[in-house]
This record gives structure tokens, C-alpha cells and sequence, in this order.
């Protein structure tokens, strides 16, 4: 939570997930006391939110993170991807959810990450500013180099997907002039990435919209084939 001034992390003790919540200060921080309003940033970013800066007049926050390696959960996104905003002037936060979710299932067995890039290039992950507007959060990339990546990875982790359970990948909205394409890599000494589909026209990626990919099947050759 932020006053424009300094900031301060609070937690929630709950162990499920829920529709609201009570938070607390977390131990070793200090309360906020502005007068003005507040913007919070969930989830939290290690340290990273530490050097924000913060504009609470114009309702703006910079960077915020979008990961680019995102772990795999099968019916649910990585929580850390779950990025949302809330202003107020109050004790009460409305977080607005401030990304866009990517859904599918993949038909390949020993699939082991899927990948998706933008083909022109465009950020989909990185440090970018954050914009409240009025409850409609409008995600900016950083221009400064290496401060994007035009890819997003989703891993299995120690596993492999499972098929024909759905999956998310969290990207910020935007258009794509050209579309975006799927690749597979498969449990083995390769890793090597496998393209899978392309979605060869535009297209917008739309804040808390989810777009559902389908079935995601790789029909060629195996890797060491």
C-alpha cells in the first residue's frame, strides 16, 4: 500500500482463498497516514515495489511486474500473475484486476512448457506502469531496454501437463498487430521448443477477459526424431 510518499505491506491470515478479506500490518512495517488516498499493488513483489515510484494524485503506479516464467497449476493461473489495483480514500480496497488470462488444454502427452510470443514483438511480460483509471486499470510497458520480454513461459515444474485439464497464462492487455504463437517443449533431454499453433492476425488481449485457446495439439515430429 502506497501514499505516495512511503509505502507499507500488510498480510491476511487466510488460508483459502475468499471474496474479501481483513488485512493487518505485517510485522516491521510502519502504517500509512495519508489523507489524500492510497494505491495497493497485489501481489507482492519481493522488495521490488519498495522503489515504485507512485503518483496517488494520478492514480499511477511504476513498475509493476508481470512474470515471465509462470508455474503451471492445473485449473488455476500462477497466483503470482494475479495482478490487481485498488485506489481509495478510505479503508476499503476494491482491487480491479489488471491483467488478461490466456485458457487451454493441451492434447500432448509429456508436455513439459508452453510458450507464447507476440510475432511482432510486442511485451507481453516485464516491468510496466500501472494506470488506476477510475477503476479500469490500463497497463504501459517500460520502454527502458531489457525492462520487457515479448514471451510468456508456463512450466509444469517437476511434472508435466495434464490432458485435457484447462490452464492459464497471464499476459497484460494490449493489441497484437500480428498475432501471437503457441510453442510445446516435452519432457526429455532435448527441450527443445515445438511450434504448435499461430494466430496469424490481430488480436487484443482485454483486461479481466479470459480467451480461450482451445485444445493445443502438436502434430509433427517428436524431438530426436
Amino acid at each position: 500500500v502506497y501514499d505516495g510518499m512511503s509505502c507499507a505491506k500488510y498480510v491476511t491470515s487466510l488460508n483459502e482463498p475468499a471474496p474479501a478479506a481483513d488485512f493487518v500490518l505485517a510485522d516491521g512495517e510502519t502504517a500509512l497516514s495519508s489523507e489524500t488516498g492510497v494505491i495497493a499493488i497485489y501481489p507482492e513483489w519481493a522488495d521490488g515495489y519498495r522503489n515504485a515510484e507512485v503518483s496517488v494524485a494520478a492514480q499511477r503506479i511504476s513498475p509493476v511486474w508481470m512474470e515471465k516464467n509462470q508455474n503451471a497449476t492445473a485449473g488455476s493461473y500462477d497466483p503470482h500473475t494475479a495482478v490487481a489495483m485498488a485506489y481509495s480514500e478510505d479503508s476499503l480496497f476494491v482491487f480491479k484486476n489488471a491483467a488478461s488470462l490466456l485458457k487451454f488444454t493441451v492434447a500432448n502427452d509429456n508436455v513439459k512448457t508452453v510458450t507464447v510470443y507476440s510475432n511482432n514483438g510486442e511485451p507481453l511480460a516485464g516491468l510496466w506502469t500501472l494506470v488506476y483509471n477510475d477503476g479500469e486499470p490500463v497497463a504501459y510497458p517500460l520502454e527502458e531496454e531489457g525492462a520487457t520480454v515479448n514471451w510468456v513461459e508456463l512450466n509444469a515444474g517437476e511434472g508435466v501437463f495434464e490432458v485435457g485439464k484447462e490452464y492459464y497464462i497471464s499476459v497484460f492487455p494490449q493489441v497484437l498487430e500480428t498475432g501471437f504463437t503457441v510453442e510445446f517443449s516435452f519432457a526429455g533431454p532435448d527441450g527443445d521448443k515445438m511450434k504448435v499453433k499461430s494466430y496469424d492476425e490481430s488480436i487484443e488481449f482485454n483486461r479481466n477477459v479470459i480467451l480461450n485457446l482451445g485444445t493445443l495439439e502438436y502434430d509433427g515430429p517428436m524431438p530426436g526424431w
